[in-house]
């Protein structure tokens, strides 16, 4: 549905709805009736929409950003990712920071990256197992 996408970027950029029609030129209206009967807008405004918000048409058709736009999107100012949001401030979540670490840089990590520091992990971990085997742990 389309208004859920335009909300969706909007709540990436941490804005209202309303502010976002009134900074594009768009009527509160409109954003009602998009949300209250599924409408798409027409071309004109669709592509004013997709300027406004620096992504390609094609996200309101397919539902999804290319990786490069959404790593533009995350160096924005004030871009909060709902993600990350979650994460560091869920009361049913508690991660560590090592966890959350891992989440958050994971995205800008090569493959390859990821299997060198799962490797680390697992020959610590089998490291400390042999330390608590020889009562050398903490």
């Amino acid at each position: 549905m389309f208004y859920d996408k335009f909300k969706e970027l909007c709540d990436d950029r941490g804005i209202s709805v309303t502010k976002a029609l009134n900074e594009i030129g768009l009527s509160r209206a409109l954003g009602t009736k998009w949300k209250k009967t599924g409408a798409t807008p027409n071309g004109e405004t669709l592509v004013a929409i997709a300027e406004y918000f620096g992504v390609p048409i094609d996200y309101f058709v397919r539902g999804t950003l290319p990786d490069a736009i959404m790593k533009a999107m995350k160096s924005l100012p004030g871009y909060v990712d709902p993600m990350d949001d979650l994460l560091r401030n869920s009361d049913v979540l508690d991660l560590d920071d090592f966890t959350y670490a891992a989440h958050k840089y994971s995205g800008d990590l090569r493959p390859e990256d990821k299997d060198t520091i799962i490797k680390m992990m697992q020959t610590l971990a089998a490291a400390n197992k042999g330390d608590d085997k020889h009562g050398k742990a903490d």
